[in-house]
């Protein structure tokens, strides 16, 4: 018998409402504006990880592993 890959830690429902907690924190976000910084090498800002994380749910949701 072979054994199911698993290939998310998240249940639909549960991507679902973790996807919309960080819309939420996405939302209360603020932003200042900052002199451009002639480092190519550095970290992203917080909102920059949070629109990525929010960018990889929405194509997961959007995918056809999820059950509506």
């Amino acid at each position: 018998m072979a054994k199911k890959r698993k290939t998310s830690g998240l249940s639909g429902l549960e991507l679902q409402l973790a996807y919309q907690s960080l819309k939420s924190l996405q939302s209360t976000i603020v932003f200042e504006e900052q002199e451009p910084s002639a480092d190519d090498d550095r970290e992203p800002d917080f909102a920059e990880v949070v629109t990525d994380l929010l960018e990889m749910m929405r194509a997961r949701l959007d995918g056809p592993q999820v059950c509506k």
